[in-house]
């Protein structure tokens, strides 16, 4: 057996022995003893292997497996990597085409905007035109309306009532024409006087002012402007007048007394005048 030991034993030496009893036991049992202890002693010095080959075998295993454990770390480092930079690259080309995707859609939503800002400033421009027009006529309206409020109260900025009149006595002077196409413009007519109270108004309004009476065909018949001719009860034309000349349109002279203010003048002279408009007929 392993780590036996076998000591031969010289056959004669023990028969030369045999005749001593005692010293042949003596002997064989110090044999015997000798045997034993260097059993023992053999058996000692194998033992201590088999914790060494344990040891060198477990300290292998644990290096394979270590090196087991890096190279699969190794690879799969390897691999993670790989798998990382190519999720990198695919990420990085599909962000760059998704900005390049949003950029067109931004654009086309700028140009949209654009367009859509760009008919809204025509709608509002149209819009703002339209309300100007409307409030230009909202507020024509108005100084018509207040116009006439104020002519048929005779209350009017330049104008002013009596009976069923209202009277405006120019600020400015023209000639007879240009007086008359003034009143005209104004709604009205050069004043046509049908009474001697209105002629006693008329005559406390100014110093020199044109009436709606005049000469145009020259045939020494005056007529007013609404087409009447002066009647005998309406008269009050100044001394020596008129005097058929060059003169042809009749003004109020407010330095006479009014019974015989009415003198007649060249129609192309400048003078004030009054315009007439009924209340009634606004």
């Amino acid at each position: 057996m392993a780590g036996e030991e076998y000591i031969n034993v010289d056959p004669l030496c023990v028969q030369g022995h045999r005749g001593d009893g005692q010293q042949v036991g003596t002997r064989t049992s110090e044999i015997q003893q000798d045997i034993q202890s260097r059993r023992l002693n053999a058996g000692g010095r194998g033992t201590w292997i088999y914790p060494l080959v344990a040891v060198g075998f477990t300290v292998t295993c644990i290096l394979q497996l270590s090196l087991s454990i890096f190279l699969r770390w190794h690879y799969m480092n390897s691999t993670a990597e790989d798998n990382l930079k190519a999720v990198i690259s695919n990420l990085t080309n599909t962000t760059s085409a998704q900005i390049d995707q949003l950029k067109a859609e931004l654009n086309d939503l700028a140009s949209m905007k654009a367009a859509e800002i760009e008919q809204l400033k025509a709608e509002l421009n149209n819009l703002a035109s339209m309300k100007a027009a409307e409030i230009e006529q909202l507020l024509k309206d108005k100084r018509e309306i207040e116009t006439k409020l104020c002519r048929m109260e005779g209350s009017c900025e330049g104008w002013v009532g009596f009976k069923t009149s209202t009277y405006y006595v120019s600020t400015e002077k023209k000639s007879w024409t240009e007086s008359r196409q003034d009143c005209k413009d104004r709604g009205a007519d050069l004043v046509v006087i049908n009474s001697e109270e209105e002629q006693r108004f008329l005559h406390s309004l100014h110093e020199v002012t044109w009436i709606g009476l005049s000469d145009q065909e020259a045939d020494r018949v005056f007529h007013w402007v609404d087409g009447g001719r002066i009647t005998f009860n309406v008269v009050y034309w100044g001394t020596d007048q008129p005097t058929y000349e060059d003169e042809l349109c009749v003004t109020i002279f407010r330095y006479f007394a009014f019974m015989v203010s009415w003198f007649d003048r060249p129609c192309e002279e400048s003078n004030h005048w009054i315009c007439e408009k009924h209340r009634f007929l606004l």
